[in-house]
């Protein structure tokens, strides 16, 4: 349709539900509580059986979830869960180094949380050298009234041995 008045009432037709659709959408903004406040960088410590973590290592397609411990550390306050589901998380991170993980507070305890969260994506950021670029755009988001993810860095360390930061 070339008709200039057409396009116009196109254009605002879209504009009118784009916004409606932004304003009356289920966009929530919990507060960043334990888990995402920015003060500073807390600590996760996940430990894992040896021999389930060479078994995840050894097929790192599989999204077999491994036992583990979970521990977050923000200062002087730690809190954890015994029993969570461990696996890799991602496609082409899979083929890195530096692996993305998930955690999963649910998986062998139904119903279960960690501060309201589910699961949890530890994204290595491996094409990102600079690591901000999705903590930047996620807050963008949120700032705009867009939905967008809670985030922030952690220091990670599986069975001790520093994996090194995450988002």
């Amino acid at each position: 349709m070339n008709d200039p008045r057409f396009q116009r009432k196109a254009v605002f037709f879209l504009s009118c539900f784009a916004l409606t659709t932004i304003l009356n959408g289920q966009v929530q903004h919990p507060a960043g509580g334990f888990v995402f406040d920015d003060a500073n960088v807390p600590r996760i410590d996940i430990n894992i059986p040896q021999a389930s973590l060479d078994s995840l290592y050894a097929d790192p397609y599989s999204n077999v979830e491994y036992r583990a411990d979970f521990k977050f550390t923000r200062g002087s306050q730690s809190e954890g869960l015994s029993s969570v589901g461990l696996r890799f998380r991602g496609n082409t991170s899979r083929n890195k180094e530096k692996k993305a993980f998930r955690v999963s507070f649910n998986t062998f305890e139904r119903g279960r949380d960690f501060h309201g969260i589910e699961k949890m994506n530890l994204n290595a950021e491996t094409n990102d050298p600079s690591m901000v670029r999705s903590k930047l755009s996620w807050e963008l988001f949120r700032f705009l009234g867009i939905a967008g993810s809670r985030s922030n860095h952690v220091l990670l360390y599986i069975n001790n041995d520093f994996f090194g930061v995450y988002i």
